[in-house]
């Protein structure tokens, strides 16, 4: 039993003097960054990943071991040896994460386990998002007389690579397309059952079509911003004067003549609907060929939300000041409203956070000096909760800065203003006194 009370009484004593005064007076601070190759990852892919540690703290920080565990089951772990003094970073190791082919596609976190030393030994867990998306493309192809017109479309968020075969192996195509890139090609001359095999990348896609005797030479459309036209370029080599049509979901929405030989002509349809809509273009003349296509419209609310945005921005640049940053985001902001390119969003997008980012700085540090006055504490406050631009936009219509106009600046307004009321009333009042007496005439 002395025993027992002897070894609490060691316990307590150890604790209390030795381990919690190294607790309490340990200053380590650290920040950890992550560097990828890509952005966008897909199964079957090798993530390379580098870790770096900043020392923020006033003690020297040593990395002894680092491990990392994605939430799909499998780790990398390994020992280093990285010593960080106070104020600086430092490359802790390079790893590559292998993603397997079953991974479901979404965001996924990994834990980047940290065992470092300062005072004493101790663990640090951050987690990392990775962002994962299955591959995928999109086969269509059409005939018009001996040629074939093949558009193949990268739906998916990552680089593809593979080969367009025609008509088994008669030509190759090497086809290399960014996420959301098309490719149109055309092959010919053809005729009967031919089939056009696209390889690569672990995706197989394949069309079996019969080949007829009309002929397009070109066509060109994109996906548009909803409340937008969407412009459809339509070359074709007839051998009669031709009319061509354009209907969407059914519906004629346009019509163009052309004459004999080639020609080209823009079928124009406006995109009031968001979503997936089928299109058909129908050539005639002797007789009528039809070509489907998929028109895709994005909805308007992504760049309405752009828009509202912007006029944030604008309440922001009063507070803090320009950038050539906020100037570029504008540019392409009206590039976009003009157009309705949608490949503009993302870019803009991200324009518009980096000047919010910016901005918010600039307005903390230029309201950073006036401690004494309540509304800039006010305003640098909501600015430092504001993780985004819709809460800043959010927060400044009840946090405005009143620009007061210093005492002695009101006391002397006032004064000058009541000086030049009585010079007036006095000016008016011998006026009408002359006035009086020269009316006025002795008679003798």
């Amino acid at each position: 039993m002395r025993s027992k009370t002897l070894l609490l009484f060691i316990f307590i004593f150890t604790f209390i003097f030795i381990f919690l005064p190294i607790i309490l007076t340990s200053g380590w601070s650290a920040e950890i960054y992550w560097h990828m190759d890509k952005q966008v990852y897909s199964p079957g892919d090798t993530a390379n990943i580098t870790l770096e540690l900043r020392n923020t703290g006033k003690e020297a920080i040593s990395v002894l071991y680092v491990k990392l565990s994605p939430d799909w089951g499998s780790h990398v772990e390994r020992s280093v040896k990285a010593e960080i003094k106070p104020g600086e970073s430092s490359e802790i190791s390079s790893f590559q994460l292998k993603i397997p082919e079953n991974v479901s596609s979404g965001w996924h976190t990994v834990m980047i386990l940290l065992r470092m030393r300062t005072t004493s030994e101790f663990s640090w867990e951050v987690p990392m998002p990775i962002n994962i998306a299955k591959k995928d493309v999109e086969l269509n192809c059409s005939s018009f007389e001996d040629f074939i017109s093949c558009t193949i479309s990268n739906t998916g968020a990552t680089l593809i690579s593979g080969e367009l075969i025609f008509h088994e192996g008669n030509k190759m195509f090497n086809i290399t397309l960014n996420p959301g890139e098309s490719r149109s090609i055309i092959f010919g001359p053809a005729e009967g059952n031919i089939t056009i095999l696209f390889r690569g990348d672990g995706i197989e896609k394949h069309i079996n079509m019969l080949v007829s005797s009309v002929k397009l030479i070109f066509m060109s459309y994109r996906p548009i911003i909803q409340g937008y036209y969407e412009n459809i370029s339509v070359a074709v080599n007839c051998s009669s004067r031709a009319s061509i049509f354009l209907e969407v979901d059914g519906r004629q929405v346009d019509k163009a003549d052309v004459e004999k030989g080639v020609s080209t002509a823009t079928l124009r349809w406006m995109a009031d609907e968001s979503g997936e809509h089928t299109a058909l273009i129908r050539i005639c003349s002797a007789r009528c060929v039809e070509h489907k296509l998929n028109i895709t419209v994005v909805s308007r609310e992504e760049l309405e939300k752009l828009l509202v945005l912007l006029k944030g921005i604008k309440e922001m640049e009063k507070l803090g000041g320009k950038s050539y940053l906020c100037e570029k985001a504008e540019e392409d902001l009206m590039l976009l409203n003009k157009t309705g390119d949608p490949y503009l969003i993302n870019t803009t997008k991200k324009e518009i956070e980096e000047c919010f980012l910016l901005l918010k700085s600039s307005i903390c540090n230029s309201l950073g000096n006036k401690t004494d006055d309540p509304n800039a504490r006010r305003i640098i406050e909501m600015a430092r909760n504001s993780s985004s631009p819709e809460d800043f936009m959010k927060n400044i219509s009840s946090v405005k800065i009143r620009r007061r106009m210093p005492t002695e600046y009101l006391l002397l307004s006032a004064a000058a203003a009541l000086s030049i009321t009585i010079f007036l009333a006095l000016r008016e009042r011998r006026k009408g006194f002359k006035r009086r007496y020269k009316g006025f005439k002795y008679r003798k």
